[in-house]
């Protein structure tokens, strides 16, 4: 199914959350990028997030976001992004599904406007946000702003019954280790 990507901005309305498209607004669709680019990126639509036309609400556990976060506001010499993509699961409710249908990369001047837009993305389409716990600030974030209800609880591979499950407890999201990283990426590539 071919996709178009419409860069813009998400937006606050009294309704709820809004999607802007902006052409000013500068995707990132490489890394590593090269000094002196505009790292700041903006929230790519590749669909508008399904809405059920009896209430006009987007289901509950139709998408989840899956994000990567950065350690920290300063860093020196080639800096990392944050990452964020939005995935519909397979569902019976609207075709085509399993797809990405969002995303928003970049690193704006604070963690917290990352966060901010990350959140306004989870509320647009009704998704809780799966991302790696040990770095950035997402659950401290969303405790200060009151949008713990949008972090996945923490989860391990269950997919995978040799993988030794973690005994760090932060309560939302992922503790990575280089054992589950490589395990991912063993399944990305492979698609089992």
């Amino acid at each position: 199914v071919s996709q178009s990507r419409i860069p813009g901005k998400l937006v606050r309305i009294p309704e709820g959350i809004k999607f802007l498209p902006d052409d000013t607004c500068k995707p990132i669709y490489k890394y590593p990028h090269e000094h002196g680019d505009d790292n700041n990126g903006c929230i790519v639509q590749y669909q508008a997030p399904y809405r059920d036309p009896e209430t006009n609400k987007v289901p509950a556990n139709l998408y989840i976001i899956c994000h990567d976060p950065y350690a920290q506001d300063a860093a020196t010499g080639a800096i990392s992004l944050g990452s964020a993509w939005v995935i519909k699961r397979p569902n019976n409710l609207s075709q085509p599904d399993d797809m990405i249908v969002a995303s928003y990369v970049g690193r704006p001047n604070t963690t917290d406007e990352y966060n901010d837009n990350l959140f306004k993305l989870a509320e647009y389409y009704n998704a809780k946000i799966a991302f790696e716990n040990d770095r950035g600030d997402v659950i401290g974030y969303a405790k200060r702003t009151r949008r713990l209800h949008y972090l996945e609880e923490e989860f391990e591979m269950e997919y995978n019954s040799n993988m030794p499950k973690s005994s760090v407890k932060r309560g939302y999201g992922m503790h990575m280790t280089i054992q589950r990283k490589a395990q991912g990426e063993l399944h990305i590539v492979t698609g089992n």
